[in-house]
């Protein structure tokens, strides 16, 4: 075997063109391959790095009557926890900004707020210190202590390993570092850096929200806002936990019939919770996969067709070979020896480019102030090893058959004249790549095709408002500031941030559309409406300020807008959006109805126009909007247009200083909402570049192998056309005969590939956005273009067919 692969080594040494355009081939295909895997890996087999045996952790989501996922109460968690038998154990977690208080300044981290077992039950160990001990995360307030994240430990305390005991004063509470996460471990929300854990049974202190309260952790069944994951005990498996849960959820909906009824659990894979960027981009990553596996495919007949061609060449070094005695089996394992030395050398060269792959793939999602978004995949030895070994695996499989067939050459032909012939068993083979090569072309370009029409359209909806020339400011409130003293702060900042110049209007929501992050979902009742079977009647809702809908630049359709008298003084209102007024209002005038929300008596006193919430392409939803002043506590976001001529920067910079000005304990982050909006599209974008550049490779790709066998062709069947041209054939003929043989074969090429691609377009349809699977545009711009690129590749070996000189052809002969 040593020797097989010196000599391999030598003989690709001594064809330097050949080795060389055969490696870079194969490295575009084998690093594009290696670079979506870690991709892959990241997202949906092993989306929880540095979590002892990953595979038994599961996320456990509250389902409504209509199947729709949302958030679980403190209570049902707790038990949950105590009576569930199919797991080892199960934890509760929330995502939340906090304000880092340091001497003169105020930093906004990126917290996760865990229950006590957090770290045992996932089995993080620490890289520093220790992690939090189970009484930590039951009493509340009890316990000020904090975990740091690896990165967020070498960014802030530079490694330090004295960190252990330091202090940290998060929103103004006193926080005692106790321990570091393992290097590995980011956290629970796969896609997003957690800098800093601290216990639940602190959140209603230090949780971010004024005039916080033990409600939160104890009986409020209602307050639907933890996300719980557990690990399933040895033996059980998914099917043994939902039937469990199912028994559980009906206990409780008997128990408290108020806050349960309707309501069940659902079990899963961490890859399919709602939370996280896993459920959003595993489908379009999957989908890029395949589509690279598809190049690698067509890199890899391309060198199949040029070890062909190769052997050819070395058709008499073969039957010297066999006629002294070689064996049919040890040619082989030579040849084959052979394309997996190109391939694994392909791999090598493929390794530089996965990290400028894995950089555009990081690059299309945006970099977001708001979050610490995190999807950059780690290039670790799993990757490495799948990269080679995918390479050792490519190199086997693609050089077989050339190898087979170049191990049985006509021995005595060869001896006699040494001629570069092949028989048509060979030439089938080459044409039968050359058909497949185009075939995966036609895919692949349909689907670029497909994503890119499916980006443009995406771009194109109206989500119901203009997020252009819009910054959004978000706060940190120290929880000293009382209560009371909130809405003046609000009132004080609207008045300074309208003075800045280039603003042209401002205000306030609590929650931005199309954000990683949901509303809030309030229970309704509407006079006269009666719901249906399993109909959910918890409905979004989102509290403003005064001249929110002007900022947003989404129309009243009806009725008015919010005014500074609807305070809590007032008698509770709120404006509906269009699909709530004609589902729940119809035949009556909805401007003057009353609905309840958590049985408060509400007056409707507008309706807006309909908006996209939650993603570009949801259907027209219920939605409610009610005024802050009569909502407490007070959360919410500085929405600020802007003229088209200012500078975000700069206001953002002024905004900073004027909240300074007022309360300097208080954070800030900003960013544009056309920036954090943009998340709506990633998926889209995602697959309109990748795809992109994954077909026009494919194009180029096929087009050589067209062009190569044609001229390979035109090569072989010198004497031939020398003969046809002898014997009065013109030069138009040669050139049409030619051109029909490779037109023939690109056309069966690209019929075999619309029917595939139309295929594996229905497998991608939920990726499009208002784009047919069998768009009859694309379908004909892919034929033209790929149809046109074939037709040059044969045009040219045809064209040089054409030109020859019949008399050189016969001497050469």
């Amino acid at each position: 075997m040593f020797h097989d692969l010196k000599y391999a080594l030598r003989i690709l040494a001594k064809s330097p063109g050949f080795t060389l355009i055969a490696v870079v081939t194969l490295a575009l295909g084998l690093g594009a391959n290696t670079a979506l895997y870690g991709w892959v890996r990241s997202l949906l087999l092993a989306p929880l790095p540095g979590v002892a045996r990953p595979g038994r952790v599961v996320a456990i989501e509250t389902r409504t009557p209509d199947r729709a996922r949302i958030d679980s109460s403190w209570a049902d968690y707790t038990d949950l926890r105590d009576q569930a038998s199919s797991f080892d154990g199960l934890i509760a977690f929330q995502q939340r900004h906090v304000s880092l208080h340091e001497k003169d300044s105020v930093r906004r981290l990126f917290a996760l707020f865990v229950s006590g077992n957090y770290f045992d039950v996932l089995g993080v160990r620490p890289a520093l210190g220790r992690t939090f001990l189970p009484e930590e995360g039951r009493v509340p307030g009890g316990h000020p202590v904090a975990v740091i994240g690896f990165g967020f430990w070498g960014s802030h305390f530079g490694f330090d390993p004295q960190v252990v005991g330091k202090v940290l004063r998060i929103n103004e509470r006193e926080l005692t570092v106790v321990g570091v996460a393992s290097p590995q471990f980011k956290g629970t929300i796969n896609g997003l850096n957690t800098e800093v854990y601290i216990p639940l049974a602190l959140n209603p202190l230090i949780g971010g929200e004024v005039g916080g309260d033990r409600a939160r952790l104890e009986g409020n069944r209602t307050n639907r806002w933890l996300d719980i994951m557990g690990r399933l005990k040895p033996g059980a498996d998914l099917r043994q936990a939902q039937a469990e849960l199912d028994t559980l959820a009906a206990g409780l909906a008997k128990a408290f019939p108020d806050s349960n009824q309707g309501l069940s659990f659902i079990v899963e894979p961490v890859t399919k919770a709602t939370y996280g960027s896993s459920a959003a981009l595993s489908g379009v990553v999957l989908a890029l996969f395949a589509a690279v596996g598809l190049v690698l495919l067509i890199a890899c007949s391309n060198v199949a067709n040029l070890l062909l061609v190769r052997a050819t060449v070395r058709r008499r070094e073969i039957a010297v070979r066999l006629a002294l005695g070689a064996s049919r089996a040890r040619l082989v394992r030579l040849l084959v020896t052979e394309s997996a030395v190109l391939s694994l050398l392909g791999a090598a060269a493929g390794l530089l480019i996965v990290p400028a792959v894995n950089g555009l793939l990081a690059g299309i999602v945006p970099n977001s102030a708001a979050m610490p978004i995190d999807l950059q995949p780690p290039l670790d030895a799993r990757v490495f090893v799948f990269g080679f070994a995918l390479a050792l695996a490519t190199g086997i499989l693609f050089g077989l058959a050339p190898a087979l067939q170049s191990s049985h050459p006509d021995v005595e032909q060869a001896l006699r004249d040494g001629t570069p012939g092949g028989g048509s068993a060979r030439q089938g083979l080459r044409r039968v790549l050359v058909v497949a090569q185009v075939a995966l072309a036609v895919v692949l370009l349909a689907a670029t095709g497909l994503f890119t029409k499916s980006l443009q359209n995406a771009r194109k909806i109206d989500p119901g408002f203009d997020p252009s020339h819009v910054l959004l400011t978000g706060f940190d409130f120290p929880q000293s500031l009382d209560r009371k003293h909130v809405v003046p702060f609000f009132r004080d900042l609207l008045a300074r941030t309208s003075a800045i110049p280039g603003v042209v209007a401002a205000s306030y929501g609590n929650h931005v559309p199309l954000w990683l992050e949901g509303g809030d979902w309030e229970e309704i009742r509407v006079d006269g409406y009666t719901p249906g079977p399993n109909e959910n009647m918890k409905i979004d809702l989102t509290l403003t300020w005064p001249g929110y809908f002007s900022v947003m630049k989404m129309p009243l359709v009806e009725g008015r807008d919010f005014t500074e008298r609807d305070d809590a003084e007032r008698a509770p209102v709120a404006i509906v959006n269009q699909t709530f007024a004609s589902r729940y209002l119809a035949g009556k005038a909805a401007v003057g109805s009353r609905i309840w929300i958590n049985d408060k008596d509400t007056l409707v006193v507008g309706v807006v126009r309909n908006a996209r919430y939650r993603r570009l392409t949801e259907e027209p939803r219920p939605f409610l909007y009610a005024p802050q002043l009569q909502w407490l506590p007070p959360g919410t976001a500085l929405h600020v247009r802007l003229s088209p001529d200012a500078s975000e920067a700069a206001v953002a910079a002024r905004i900073r200083e004027e909240v300074a000005a007022i309360d300097p304990r208080v954070a800030t982050v900003s960013a544009s909402l056309e920036e954090v909006t943009s998340t709506a599209v990633i998926p889209q974008r995602l697959g309109a570049k990748l795809f992109g550049a994954v077909g026009a490779l494919a194009l180029l790709i096929a087009s050589i192998g067209v062009y190569g066998l044609m001229a390979y062709s035109v090569s072989r069947r010198r004497r031939e056309i020398g003969v046809r041209m002898a014997l009065g054939a013109q030069a138009s003929q040669v050139g049409r005969l030619v051109l029909k043989e490779g037109v023939t074969l690109a056309a069966l090429g690209l019929g075999m590939g619309l029917l595939a691609a139309l295929a594996v377009a229905r497998l991608v349809r939920s990726l499009l956005v208002e784009v047919s699977p069998a768009d009859p545009m694309i379908f004909a711009a892919v034929i033209l273009l790929l149809g046109g690129a074939a037709l040059l590749a044969c045009w040219l070996p045809a064209r040089r067919a054409a030109r020859l000189n019949p008399v050189e052809a016969l001497r050469s002969e």
